[in-house]
């Protein structure tokens, strides 16, 4: 009987011991979980926004007087309502995302970038050259314009830091009409 009271008594600080490593073990995975979701969260809204400009782009009848090719004033203004979309309103919150708007028109490439965070390029993971197969044709023959809008954004997460990637990108392509 003394035997199991003392075997008993040694072992009163391992629960304790043990519920610690558990606890801490469980707080880490909460917070990897949290920490995920957010980039979750980051890359839906870059997707939506991508997508959202590139509709923007491809609607050139109504919003660009009917001209199909690309100008760096159209740029300048699809990236200010990037900024405005993604809630960047500062000069120091537009350094952290970068947009490039790709428009390949009757066989002619027009390429407009912003870099971000520094000189980090905003880089589609297609050039828009590669998908000209994607382009349709009317009746007549005549290829329709194809357009891309690819946003980039840096990433401060725990995963991103643990597997060496810093950056969120989407990109969306729309044939025009």
């Amino acid at each position: 009987m003394s035997s199991i009271r003392a075997s008993v008594h040694q072992q009163q600080g391992a629960f304790a011991i043990e519920m610690a490593f558990v606890l801490a073990f469980l707080v880490t995975l909460f917070l990897f979980s949290a920490d995920l979701s957010q980039q979750v969260l980051n890359r839906a809204k870059l997707d939506r926004v991508s997508y959202s400009l590139v509709n923007l782009v491809k609607e050139r009848q109504r919003f660009y007087a009917e001209r199909e090719p690309l100008s760096r004033a159209d740029f300048l203004q699809i990236q200010e309502i990037a900024a405005r979309l993604l809630h960047k309103s500062t000069a120091e919150e537009q350094d952290q995302f970068g947009i490039s708007v790709q428009s390949l028109v009757e066989g002619t490439q027009v390429s407009f970038s912003k870099t971000f965070a520094g000189d980090t390029p905003c880089v589609p993971d297609n050039n828009i050259s590669t998908l000209s197969e994607l382009v349709p044709e009317n009746d007549a023959g005549k290829r329709f314009p194809l357009y891309q809008v690819t946003l980039c954004m840096t990433s401060s997460s725990w995963y991103d830091k643990a597997i060496g990637q810093h950056l969120i990108s989407a990109t969306s392509v729309m044939p025009g009409r």
